[in-house]
């Protein structure tokens, strides 16, 4: 039996760029590339938010994870900087999965996930609440 592999991407620990329209302080960035070696799908588990599937190019994935807090706030930043994506392959797929994030008391906490991935790659999603988009070019 493959043991699977975990790997934690967390948002302060990552690339934490501050940008934002209206406040910079009130949105939280992190990216990450995940090498896709021989896999065959990717399943993303994301319990509430904005999903994006998109065509990435290259034959490795990339997820951009968006925190906005819109009433701003130091509870809100504090509950983005606890939000994680853990990747785990087991066999021949990449599993992403969001853990961390409030189940309430959000304080205008909202996320989003951009995953982009290689058009000939099997993708599933296991989403509770929220809007998902799926774009190929």
């Amino acid at each position: 039996m493959e043991e699977p592999t975990k790997n934690p991407l967390i948002a302060v620990a990552l690339i934490l760029v501050l940008a934002a329209p209206a406040r910079a302080k009130d949105v939280l960035i992190a990216s990450r590339t995940f090498r896709m070696g021989d896999a065959e799908a990717v399943h993303v588990d994301f319990p509430a938010g904005d999903l994006v599937l998109a065509e990435g190019t290259g034959s490795d994935l990339r997820a951009i994870m968006t925190a906005r807090c819109a009433h701003g706030g130091s509870r809100c930043i504090r509950q983005a900087r606890e939000i994680r994506l853990v990747s785990e392959i087991r066999g021949k797929r990449l599993n992403l999965e969001l853990q961390g994030e409030p189940k309430f008391n959000t304080h205008g906490l909202s996320i989003e996930l951009r995953v982009e991935v290689r058009k000939a790659l099997a993708a599933s999603v296991k989403m509770g609440v929220g809007d998902i988009g799926v774009t190929l070019e």
